[in-house]
C-alpha cells in the first residue's frame, strides 16, 4: 500500500508541475527594445584602390611625317583649347623638294630634252610651294602637358605616336 501511495503522489506531484509549468510561461513577459525611426539622408559612397586617369585625354598627332621647327611648350604647361602646341615641316615637302632639286640638275645636264617639258616643272616648284608651309599643331581640349615625344628642333614626329 505505500507503494500505491508514493506512486499517486508522484504522478500527482507531475501532474500539478506539467499544469502550472505551461501557465508559468504564459505570464513571463518578453522584454523587446523599441527604436525610435528619424528621416536622414542616406550617401552612397565606394571606397577602393586605384588610379585616377583622366577620360579627356586630348593627344595630339602629327598629320604626317614632320620635323619639328619651333616648340611653344614644355611638360607641366597648363594650355587652352586651340593655343599653339609646335610648328612643324613636313618631310613630304623636303623629299619632294629633293626631286625637284634633282629634277633641275637634270633640266640642266638635258637641257635639249626638257624644252618641252619646262611648263610642268614649273606647276611642280608651284605646288612645292604651297606645301612647304609650317604646319601648326593645337591643344584639342585645356588641360595640362603631360609628354612631348620630341623637345628639340629638327627632331623626327611620326604620324603613328602621339606628338604631344
Amino acid at each position: 500500500m505505500k507503494k500505491y501511495i508514493l506512486l499517486f503522489s508522484l504522478t500527482f506531484a507531475a501532474f500539478f508541475a506539467v499544469c502550472f509549468a505551461g501557465q508559468a510561461g504564459k505570464n513571463a513577459v518578453a522584454k523587446v527594445n523599441v527604436v525610435d525611426i528619424v528621416p536622414k539622408t542616406v550617401e552612397n559612397s565606394v571606397i577602393c584602390t586605384g588610379k585616377v586617369e583622366n577620360t579627356e585625354d586630348g593627344k595630339v598627332y602629327a598629320p604626317s611625317a614632320s620635323v619639328l621647327k619651333k616648340i611653344y611648350v614644355a611638360e607641366g604647361d597648363k594650355v587652352q583649347a586651340g593655343q599653339k602646341l609646335m610648328e612643324l615641316s613636313s618631310t613630304a615637302s623636303q623629299t619632294r623638294q629633293a626631286s625637284i632639286n634633282s629634277y633641275e640638275d637634270a633640266r640642266k645636264a638635258y637641257s635639249s630634252y626638257l624644252s618641252s617639258s619646262s611648263a610642268s616643272q614649273a606647276g611642280d616648284e608651284e605646288a612645292v610651294g604651297s606645301e612647304n608651309s609650317t604646319e601648326t599643331l593645337t591643344s584639342p581640349v585645356s588641360g595640362t602637358v603631360t609628354s612631348i615625344s620630341a623637345s628639340q628642333s629638327g627632331s623626327y614626329i611620326s604620324p603613328s605616336k602621339p606628338a604631344v
